[in-house]
């Protein structure tokens, strides 16, 4: 079962994120979640990495894309934003444009690891 990592700043948006955790756990992930002032040291231990585009202090969730594929090619990037328009990035594999479905979030992880395995 695929490892989640989400990582957000958020603090208005944490229930959100707190029941997204919760969902994501009851399914089967193992499921960290963090600030980006912690995520350096964690990063390179998940298989699949949820992060907000736009944090405060100016910290960027394309450049945590961008470490986290470095770290992990074969693993899932999906980045969560207000924003009607994404920037994109080849760094990225899903945009997700808050308010968003959990079941969706789930089917995005099943599919991509069940087309990246070996057949």
């Amino acid at each position: 079962m695929p490892t989640v990592l989400v990582v957000d700043d958020d603090f208005e948006q944490m229930d959100l994120q707190a029941m997204l955790v919760r969902i994501l756990k009851c399914v089967g992930h193992v499921v960290g979640e963090c600030d980006f002032d912690h995520v350096a040291d964690r990063l390179g231990t998940f298989n699949v990495l949820m992060t907000d585009i736009n944090m405060r202090r100016g910290l960027d969730g394309l450049a945590l894309a961008r470490s986290f594929k470095a770290m992990n090619p074969l693993g899932l990037c999906v980045v969560v934003t207000g924003m009607s328009k994404p920037v994109i990035s080849c760094d990225v594999d899903h945009f997700m444009v808050k308010p968003f479905d959990v079941d969706v979030m789930e089917r995005l992880i099943k599919e991509h690891f069940l087309s990246s395995c070996p057949v």
